[in-house]
């Protein structure tokens, strides 16, 4: 293992293998007068490959229109809105658009919904106008549960996923580089974990230095039952001023960027942990071994096969490594 800080005085644990980083953490849960592990009470994210940013799919920009992926949610700007033009609030209108479309079609299918008045009332109307003119803020708390339980039907919303249990975090890292060995997709060299210290930045507790510009929040797993099966933490940037442009920007940046203006320039809440894709089959593996894959993270039928789905692409993978 060696470390290093990147361009961004974020600290990186560059480890030979999963192995490694797990055989350090029993050193440091059984340790000779030894020190706590750097990770322990961290909320963690995994990405499948290291040259990922902490952006929400909502955010991302589509291929093809070169538009946010939420935009086409919104017929007013489904030809393609100019990214350097949009400010917040017409950003947010595409997303309640698009949230009103599913909570629309989720009702009428007689599923169950978080209770929102915003939502609700706008049934009757092509679009909330007033609604939007009048937002201050968003999320607003009369959506945001519904925002989550979007994200986890594969709804693409500004909610980032984090979670409390690391295992969990390396299942998605892993499961998006088997996905894209079985695609004939690019694989990079490395998938990476990264860590938020929670408990610094006060989440855990009621020393809260400064209003954060980052919102975390845990929606009521009893609605939504992947989220509660994976342990599961939801985060957003905030805005507070919808009338400024539009602008994507990683967590990891608006968090240490609000640090250095209010003082704290040598504050660093984030740590990343590297793993190398060519063991990534064995360390898929080991994650089912121990209980972590799709049946357990994904309760209910659908998980089941995802599943079956992942030792079948498990075994495809292994097959064409050694075709004798």
């Amino acid at each position: 293992m060696r470390h290093e800080k990147n361009e961004d005085g974020i600290l990186c644990y560059m480890f030979d293998s999963l192995q490694e980083f797990l055989y350090r953490q029993i050193e440091y849960y059984y340790p000779h007068g030894g020190t706590q592990s750097p990770i322990h009470g961290m909320l963690y994210r995994g990405l499948s490959d290291e040259t990922y940013e902490l952006i929400p799919t909502a955010h991302r920009k589509d291929k093809e229109r070169r538009q946010l992926e939420i935009l086409k949610f919104h017929p007013a700007y489904s030809d393609g809105l100019l990214l350097p033009s949009g400010t917040e609030r017409q950003v947010a209108s595409a997303e309640l658009a698009g949230l009103k479309m599913f909570f629309a079609e989720a009702n009428r299918q007689g599923c169950n919904l978080p209770r929102s008045y915003t939502l609700s009332n706008s049934l009757f109307r092509e679009y909330n106008n007033k609604y939007m003119e009048s937002m201050c803020e968003w999320y607003t708390p009369d959506v945001i549960e519904l925002a989550a339980l979007a994200q986890h039907s594969g709804f693409p919303t500004r909610l980032l996923d984090w979670t409390y249990d690391i295992n969990v975090a390396l299942y998605f890292a892993t499961q998006g580089v088997i996905h894209k060995l079985c695609s004939g997709k690019k694989v990079g060299e490395h998938y990476v974990i990264w860590c938020i210290d929670a408990n610094r930045l006060g989440l855990f507790n009621d020393h809260l230095k400064e209003e954060l510009p980052v919102e975390f929040f845990v929606p009521n797993y009893a609605d939504n039952p992947n989220l509660g099966a994976q342990a599961g933490v939801l985060a957003y940037n905030r805005v507070c001023n919808m009338d400024e442009p539009f602008s994507v920007k990683p967590m990891d940046k608006v968090i240490t960027e609000h640090y250095k203006a209010i003082g704290y320039p040598q504050e660093s809440f984030f740590i990343k942990l590297v793993f190398p894709t060519k063991d990534v089959v064995s360390d898929f593996k080991y994650l089912h071994s121990i209980g972590y894959h799709a049946a357990k993270l994904f309760p209910g039928y659908n998980g089941v096969m995802r599943k079956i789905q992942e030792d079948e692409q498990v075994k495809k993978i292994e097959k064409e490594a050694c075709p004798n």
